[in-house]
């Protein structure tokens, strides 16, 4: 009940601010979503909101510290799955378990890792696709067209991470992030090999 009403009070802010929610929920119960383009502190919000409109309840990664108090319980509640961060920290392991062990997660996940320009995209999200052999689907922000939502169509990097690159490079090529001088190019180290 409180679900149906956050996903409908997440449509009419969407659409308050202008946006057009487009795609579905994926047809599955345990997927990564990627999130892009990621170049500003409201993407992460507008995605949210987006899955929340579109029946998803999103998990997503948080510093663990970031899960205290009144405001880290609100985090937990919206989906937040604390990790730990640090020197000898191994996220993706721990991912990888989180995923694993769960009956139902859509792990939503910003490949970009930060809202600065890097040379590429972080890898964590092939390698927890791997280790937990979950389908990847695109969910995406384009302000140029004031458009948020997902594509239903899986992207499988298991059998060939070039090709499916490409196809992520491709569907993502035409967005546009509120700071697209800050867009951080497609391209994961695991592609040389």
């Amino acid at each position: 009940m409180l679900f149906n009403i956050l996903s409908s009070l997440s449509r009419l802010i969407l659409k308050l601010g202008g946006w057009t929610l487009e795609g579905a929920r994926p047809p599955v119960d345990k997927y990564i979503m990627l999130a892009s383009p990621h170049t500003s502190l409201i993407d992460g919000f507008l995605m949210v909101l987006a899955g929340f409109g579109l029946g998803i309840r999103p998990s997503y990664l948080v510093k663990a510290a970031y899960t205290k108090g009144f405001f880290g319980q609100f985090t937990l509640w919206t989906g937040g799955i604390p990790v730990l961060s640090g020197a000898g920290a191994n996220k993706v392991k721990e991912v990888i378990e989180i995923a694993n062990n769960a009956e139902k997660i859509e792990l939503l996940i910003a490949p970009a890792g930060t809202r600065a320009k890097r040379d590429g995209w972080r890898s964590g999200f092939y390698h927890i696709a791997r280790g937990t052999n979950l389908p990847i689907y695109l969910s995406y922000l384009d302000f140029g067209k004031r458009c948020v939502g997902v594509d239903t169509r899986p992207i499988n990097l298991a059998d060939d991470v070039q090709k499916g690159m490409d196809t992520i490079r491709a569907f993502y090529a035409d967005m546009q992030g509120k700071h697209p001088e800050l867009m951080t190019p497609i391209y994961i180290k695991e592609e040389e090999s």
